[in-house]
């Protein structure tokens, strides 16, 4: 992940809700630390994705 300067609550909403896709709802209702990990998960999940569709594309020719 890039380093990025948080300065305030709504950068944190726009890191989040924005680049991640969280929702709106679980930004706001769940515990900061629960948020960060589905950010990780759905970031790390994404790479995988792409990682196999080149593993795929690769196999084809």
């Amino acid at each position: 992940m890039p380093e990025i300067q948080i300065e305030d609550i709504e950068d944190l909403y726009s890191l989040y809700v924005f680049v991640f896709g969280i929702s709106e709802t679980d930004f706001w209702e769940l515990p900061l630390a629960s948020v960060h990990s589905i950010a990780m998960n759905k970031a790390a999940f994404e790479q995988w994705k792409v990682s196999e569709e080149e593993r795929r594309s690769k196999q084809r020719g």
